[in-house]
């Protein structure tokens, strides 16, 4: 049976579920006298049962639907965590990994990169000075660079900096990093993580409502008026048989 919902409006319901098991019954050969006498003809059940069957049909690919949605957004979650998580890893390597690469000539140049490097993102804000009351209008507007904080700039920022020490000409950092526990397959998994998280924060990932779920409302709206009009035959046709009155009690 499906689960019992708490609106009856235009879902399937176990009404619903029970008015197809019924008309679907109430179909078969050895009541073609019962559904005449009442006045039914094959279309009208047949219409019941086809409406029935494929709200049942997309009401449970709604479900699958949501479920997948929901998963999609687990793994949003994951995928901050570890982002942010290894972020903080990196940065606090960096400064003796710096060194590391100093304390060689020949990787002296690559330790100068590195300390200018940077995985942050900035934006331009306006710093006005402020004015005493009665004081001429102050001086134009300065700027000032200012890390951007939302997590899609600090994926993306990330991402940049990863793909950019994976170079092989940067080899030598990557070395230094793996002396530290960080070697290349971590950094670059944590670089496909980042790019995938950027791409997934970019689509804004917040439940939509299920494509199936229009589908569920126009069949079961269609079943509603069909059995709405068939409603009085129906009870007729069943009266008198218990096997009939007990799905119709369902209904």
């Amino acid at each position: 049976m499906a689960e019992k919902k708490t609106s009856t409006r235009d879902h399937h319901t176990q009404r619903i579920e029970a008015r197809t098991s019924l008309a679907g019954e109430l179909g078969k050969p050895e009541h073609a006298e019962r559904r005449r006498r009442a006045g039914l003809v094959e279309s009208d059940l047949a219409t019941i049962v086809r409406t029935g069957a494929e709200a049942a049909v997309q009401d449970r690919l709604q479900h699958e639907d949501l479920a997948a949605q929901r998963q999609g957004q687990k793994d949003l979650l994951q995928a901050r965590e570890i982002v942010e998580t290894e972020t903080e890893e990196i940065r606090n390597r960096l400064p003796a990994v710096i060194q590391d690469l100093a304390a060689v000539a020949a990787t002296q140049a690559l330790a100068g990169w590195l300390a200018v490097a940077s995985f942050d993102r900035f934006r331009v804000r306006e710093v006005t000075p402020a004015a005493p009351t009665g004081t001429p209008p102050a001086a134009p507007a300065a700027h000032e660079r200012v890390t951007r904080e939302d997590r899609m700039s600090r994926a993306h920022s990330l991402a940049q900096f990863l793909q950019a020490i994976l170079q092989p000409e940067r080899a030598a950092i990557v070395e230094a990093l793996g002396q530290r526990g960080m070697n290349r397959d971590r950094l670059t998994k944590l670089a496909q993580t980042a790019e995938t998280l950027v791409g997934k924060l970019g689509d804004k990932a917040v439940l939509k409502p299920a494509e199936a779920t229009e589908r569920e409302a126009a069949a079961v709206a269609a079943q509603k008026l069909k059995w709405e009009a068939c409603r009085r035959m129906i009870r007729a046709a069943v009266r008198g048989n218990a096997d009939l009155e007990r799905l119709w009690a369902a209904c």
